[in-house]
């Protein structure tokens, strides 16, 4: 030892030994073999000091060498432990030649004192035999590691084998390391201390965590969802099959090595907890035999006495050890069973996540148009749906486990009481068809409650798209009383889902109380034999253990049907259909690349992402032929283009409704040629936008093709409804392209944005919000097109972008951005518009009328074809010229739409803004329209007037009063003055009073009180049943052992009472007391419950008023995601979780308190023990507190962006697929889902840190 300890000295000299304190942990070969068996040799050293002692005590004098060597051996084991751990820290594998020859000096020593054994003639039955065949077995099965590792390593050879340093390790960034962490420190968490040290010293922030390892991320979880669900598909396309998601949960990750690990690890924890009780029995008896022993005669002690194996495990010393160990190992198997299968459940939640993000950006826009999927329907699947898969898997092992302990409880209970325990669990197996028809309808009324979540946070989402509008018009309580009317339908079915849930507790907490009362009230008959404290408290410990799953039934009944609810939703959303795409060779060449903003090839994205954009257009479903004809994936036929061709559409009938076989726009036939202008028109309504749709893939194919140039492919677009990220202006017309500082002033400059940029408090660099907020309409759109052309891409689809601006500022970007820019580089050029002006231009001219092509060719060509058509659009243009001229307004209405076909109320009220958009608004409501299209009409109608030449006025206003408010820019960075969206509120330090009496005050004080009330007393009763129990039982040993002097009161005076009238009294009173903990609880649970949802159906109606109520600079400097992350993760918290949790939690307090009363009462030196206990518990939970609370938060905060994301995407699908950019808005996403799932995962660990150190069974 004192060699071993000098060369550690010696080495920590040489060798820096700061590097103990660096990351890299590497792990030797046969490294949790070796460690295993350390541990069973720690073990076997205890028992033979355990042994030692004992032979001392049963042998005349003192022998000190029956156990001083073995404890020297036991702190030799120890320090050698220590040793290897410190070797494999400093990756020096050439320091365990020590450890080796420690080891064969140490099995030569025990392999002599075996013979010497033998040579005495020592039986081999007896314990010290058996324990030092053990340990020379133990120290050559080490011998053999040390010999495996010099085979692997060859560390004394010149050419050792150096172990790799993995990657994630030598990343700084990365800081989460239980995949490297050695075995001791898997097991306790030792792994978490310098995080738990940090958040107690200061508030930990996001970047403090660092990023998790390579084999824990979205990535990985959805290259296995990907890859199992791909396989399941096919599998039930070609069986015939409904595919079960099932299916590919179980083969993804319940079928993993980690996951058979975790089981592996809570069936041990079973069978320690079983052991506990045994154990405690075993203690009870000796207790038991000693007292009656004080009396007796001291045995005949031999000359030299060894214990036997029975002996050893009859002294209530060894077992109140073995207890300890027992409860320890329980609890470090327990810990390390959870925080495997959290890790596991989580990578499914993550992986669903970005498999439901990845199934968004191929939906079709007449899906999300015809409201078949909403944006409250995904921000509930990944919310909701997502969340409950987790908890399903984290809570997995649970289920069967529970199983377990009934069927090894009832066992150990009839072994312990007989066949009336048989009756006990015969009534606790007749009430599981009871929970059997809960847990179908707790299902039932779970899934209505999802739907009536989804109409909630759809009308959620659509009141924050559209708020600039309710506000301007005063109407927020007009989508208020929507919002409230589908909150209260879906407090009806989380009324209904309680009911349930309460009735499920009810049963389960009432259950194990009648178990127990029939069984104590038939042991005499069964047994003829009074029933004894040892077989009382055993029983009770096995009735608590069995209470365990019976409590734990309707939490999981409830869970698998939140699960089943969420499977049975994501089904049929993962298999809608998909967009069609945009033809082949246009996805992935090398120009494709450049459009996703990846100039050179990275190999760190997921192969699996690409594989499903490269798949886009395949339907799910199997649908009639006629549905699944559509662009160039109807067929495989080949087809070659004239290389002057960019796009073909051949006999084309296209229809945005989903199952309808009506044709928007039909027959068309059209040959877009490559390089040049080519101009669409038409009425209001006659299919132009369409037509773009089309071409993108966007609309649903019933006949004819869409054919793109194979070389000349790569698109930009500007929609109709211009698009923004909530990023800064230079980044929306960059869209994930390397900065070119000469080609974007080129853009800048074209697109006439260089006046709006210099009015800009940070320039290009301000933040321009959630869909360009703190821009105009005109400005948007130019900088939609602005994005369409930095592009460099070889077709550009521009969509009507010239609507939104006056006259001069439309005619300069046309003249200077569309032909001085697109055109003069060749790219090929699609516009639609109202502008008949700029026709000469065209290059080709196509004219539509109710979905059809009513005219194409050059102006020239179609003034020979169609004379009356050109005839009225030369009509059209001259009047236009003639208002720009008298500075009047242009016309706003339809182009085509003469003054008998505009609506009567529009004839005698006028043509103003104000009426357009109070007709808009009537219409689209009687129709039930979203109000985020309805805010996209009425303020495309307002903002023009911002473009209008009486706007410019107004402009210059605005410009003046931005400089003064922004005069001071020269002291501020760029990045603080053109930041506009805040940073989301974050609270340090520990949660203060005042929110609690404020949920409490929502849920109502006196509310709040009766379900105190209610726990108190339902604790008081449970405590008095334990009192009772233990009285009858100890009446009952009196008795046993001749010793009755059991009395009752009557009267004023106290009488002796015969046995069997006694048994009448106390099963009487341990029956009332039953009924009443079985009232009380049923009480409680329902109070609480209640209680809880009160408070969270007042905390969100009080959220809605606070946000309806909020000024717009609110919405402007807060993403719509933070907002559904608090009305959708937040309160689903308050609605699902807490109302439980709470009544849980006042549960497990007062139980702490009765269960130190209880012991209090009877050992009053109890509470001497009590005070250092209590004052570790304090600096204990503050110390844990500290940490988890931060990163609770920070979880919370982080969830917001993964909302944030879904919702700005959801806007700008067509967009985001045009430009080819859904690789690198899948990697964002990706991102920000690891940065959430950062610190769940070091919660988790946390948890499971203050859990074993503890030694607490009860632990989320």
């Amino acid at each position: 030892m004192t060699f071993r300890s000098v060369a550690v000295v010696g080495h920590c000299r040489h060798h820096d030994y700061t590097r103990l304190q660096s990351r890299l942990w590497v792990l030797f070969p046969g490294h949790s073999v070796r460690w295993l068996t350390t541990v069973v040799l720690l073990f076997v050293t205890m028992s033979e000091v355990g042994e030692g002692v004992l032979s001392d005590s049963f042998t005349p004098g003192h022998h000190p060498h029956l156990y001083v060597p073995w404890i020297m051996a036991l702190l030799a084991t120890v320090l050698g432990s220590a040793f290897y751990n410190l070797v494999e820290k400093l990756n020096r594998p050439r320091l365990l030649l020590i450890l080796g020859l420690y080891h064969i000096l140490s099995g030569g020593f025990k392999l002599l004192r075996l013979s010497h054994l033998y040579s005495r003639g020592v039986s081999t039955g007896s314990l010290r035999f058996q324990l030092t065949w053990a340990s020379v077995l133990l120290y050559g099965m080490l011998v053999a590691v040390e010999g495996y590792v010099l085979y692997k390593n060859r560390y004394l050879s010149t050419t050792p084998v150096e172990v790799p340093v993995p990657n994630d390790l030598q990343d700084e960034a990365m800081r989460f390391a239980l995949p490297y962490a050695s075995l001791p420190s898997w097991f306790s968490f030792s792994w978490m201390d310098w995080l738990l040290l940090l958040g107690y010293k200061q508030p930990l922030q996001a970047e403090q965590l660092g990023r998790l390892p390579e084999e824990i991320s979205a990535e990985v979880a959805l290259d296995r969802l990907t890859k199992v669900y791909k396989r399941e598909k096919e599998n039930a396309d070609r069986t015939g099959k409904q595919l079960s998601l099932w299916g590919v949960y179980i083969r993804a990750f319940l079928l993993s090595r980690e996951f058979g690990l975790s089981g592996f690890l809570m069936l041990m924890t079973q069978v320690f907890l079983l052991i506990s009780p045994l154990l405690l029995k075993l203690i009870i008896i000796y207790v038991t035999m000693e007292t009656d022993k004080q009396t007796e005669e001291s045995i005949i002690l031999q000359e030299r006495y060894m214990v036997s194996p029975w002996e050893f495990l009859q002294n209530g010393f060894v077992l109140l050890v073995l207890l300890l160990v027992v409860s320890v190992l329980r609890t470090g198997a327990q810990a390390t069973s959870m925080a495997l299968s959290f890790k596991v459940g989580k990578m499914l939640e993550c992986g669903m996540k970005a498999m439901i993000y990845n199934k968004c950006l191929r939906l079709p826009s007449w899906l999300l148009e015809n409201d078949h999927i909403s944006m409250g329907q995904v921000t509930n699947h990944m919310n909701e749906g997502c969340t409950v898969l987790n908890f399903l898997i984290f809570l997995f092992h649970f289920s069967w486990a529970s199983l377990f302990q009934l069927i090894a409880g009832s066992i150990l209970l009839y072994y312990q009481l007989g066949w009336n325990a048989v009756l006990a669990v015969g009534f606790l197996v007749i009430l599981l068809p009871v929970d059997l028809l809960i847990m179908k309808k707790m299902h039932d009324v779970n899934t209505q409650k999802m739907a009536k979540t989804d109409v909630r946070l759809k009308w959620i989402n659509e009141s924050i798209q559209g708020i600039k509008l309710l506000k301007l018009y005063a109407w927020e309580y007009l989508f208020v009383g929507k919002v409230t009317k589908a909150r209260k339908d879906e407090i009806k079915q989380l009324y209904r889902h309680a009911g349930w849930n309460i009735l499920a507790i009810f049963c389960n907490n009432a259950s194990p109380l009648v178990a127990t009362l029939i069984a104590f009230g038939s042991y005499e008959y069964f047994n003829d034999q009074p029933l004894t404290s040892a077989d009382a408290f055993t029983a009770l410990a096995l009735f608590y253990t069995l209470h365990g799953p019976f409590s734990e039934i309707p939490g999981l009944l409830g869970l698998f049907t939140a699960a089943s609810v969420a499977t049975n939703r994501l089904g049929p959303f993962l298999q809608s259909l998909e967009v069609e795409g945009v033809g082949e060779g246009l996805r992935y060449g090398a120009k494709a690349g450049q459009m996703n903003g990846n100039v050179t090839e990275d190999n760190s994205i997921n192969e699996s992402i690409r594989t499903n954009f490269s798949n886009m257009g395949q339907h799910e479903h199997t649908e009639d032929s006629s549905d699944t004809k559509f662009n160039s994936l109807r067929a495989q036929e080949d087809y070659n283009l004239a290389d002057d061709v960019s796009v073909e559409l051949r006999h084309g009938s296209f229809t945005w409704e989903p199952e309808s076989q009506t044709a928007n726009i039909s027959g068309i036939n059209l040959v877009v040629p490559k390089g040049k202008l080519t101009i669409v028109v038409g009425q209001v309504g006659s299919g132009k936008s369409s037509l773009l749709s089309a071409m993108l893939g966007e609309m649903r194919t019933l006949e004819g093709q869409v054919l793109w140039n194979k070389k000349y492919n790569t698109i930009s677009y500007a929609a109709q409804r211009a698009w923004l990220l909530n990023a800064s202006l230079r980044d929306n017309v960059t869209f994930g392209l390397p900065f070119d500082h000469v080609r974007y002033q080129q853009v800048i400059s074209a697109c006439c944005l260089q006046p709006d940029i210099d009015i800009l408090p940070a320039g290009d660099l301000t933040e321009i919000g959630e869909k360009g907020i703190n821009l105009s309409g005109g400005q948007k759109q130019r900088v939609s097109v602005a994005r369409a052309m930095y592009a460099q891409t070889d077709i550009v689809l521009l969509d009507d972008p010239l609507s939104a601006l006056d006259a001069h500022v439309g005619s300069h970007l046309f003249d200077q951005g569309i032909v001085g820019h697109l055109v003069k580089d060749c790219r090929t050029v699609v516009l639609v518009t109202h502008k008949l002006q700029y026709l000469e231009h065209a290059h080709l001219v196509v004219a539509m009328e109710k979905g059809r092509v009513i005219a194409r060719g050059t102006l020239e060509e179609i003034r020979e074809s169609s004379p009356d058509l050109h005839r009225g659009w030369m009509e059209a243009i001259s009047e236009c010229v003639r208002q720009i001229d008298e500075g009047l307004e242009p016309d706003a209405g339809p182009l085509f739409q003469n003054e008998d076909q505009k609506p009567d109320r529009w004839k005698h009220q006028g043509s103003g803004a104000a009426v357009v958009a109070e007709h808009l608004l009537q219409n689209r409501l009687s129709h039930h329209l979203s109000v985020s299209s309805l805010a996209a009409s009425v303020e495309d109608v307002w903002v023009r007037r911002t473009d209008w030449p009486e706007g410019r006025a107004k402009k210059d206003e605005k410009k003046a009063v931005q400089d003064t408010q922004y005069g001071d820019k020269e002291k501020l960075s760029d990045g603080e003055l053109g930041k506009l969206v805040e940073t989301e509120e974050r609270m340090e330090g520990d949660v203060k009073l005042t929110y609690y009496v404020i949920f409490a005050a929502a849920c109502g004080l006196h509310l709040a009180i009766l379900v105190l009330i209610l726990q108190v007393c339902k604790t008081g009763v449970t405590l008095a049943m334990d009192f009772w129990l233990a009285d009858w039982s100890s009446s009952n040993a009196d008795f046993y052992y001749g010793r009755n002097h059991t009395n009752y009161t009557q009267g004023n005076e106290s009488q002796p009472m015969d046995f069997p009238d006694a048994t009448g009294y106390y099963i009487t009173g341990y029956a009332w007391l039953s009924v009443g903990a079985i009232v009380l609880t049923a009480a409680a649970v329902a109070a609480s419950i209640l209680t809880g949802l009160r408070g969270a159906r007042v905390m969100h109606d009080r959220m809605v008023h606070n946000i309806v109520r909020a000024p717009l600079r609110f919405f402007d400097t807060t993403p719509t995601g933070r907002i559904l992350n608090r009305m959708a993760g937040d309160q689903g918290m308050l609605d699902n979780n807490l109302p439980g949790e709470m009544g849980l939690f006042l549960s497990a307090s007062l139980k702490v308190v009765s269960a130190i009363i209880a012991v209090a009462v009877i050992t009053p030196y109890f509470l001497i023990g009590l005070i250092p206990i209590i004052v570790f518990y304090y600096f204990m939970q503050k110390f844990y507190r500290a940490t988890a609370r931060e990163l609770q938060r920070i979880e919370s905060i982080k969830r917001s962006p993964v909302y944030s994301q879904l919702s700005e995407s959801f806007g700008g699908l067509s967009t985001i697929r045009a430009y080819r950019a859904e690789e690198r808005f899948m990697e964002e996403m990706m991102a920000r889902i690891n940065a959430a799932f950062t610190p769940a995962m070091y919660m988790m660990g946390v948890e499971c840190w203050v859990a074993v150190r503890l030694v607490s069974h009860h632990f989320k």
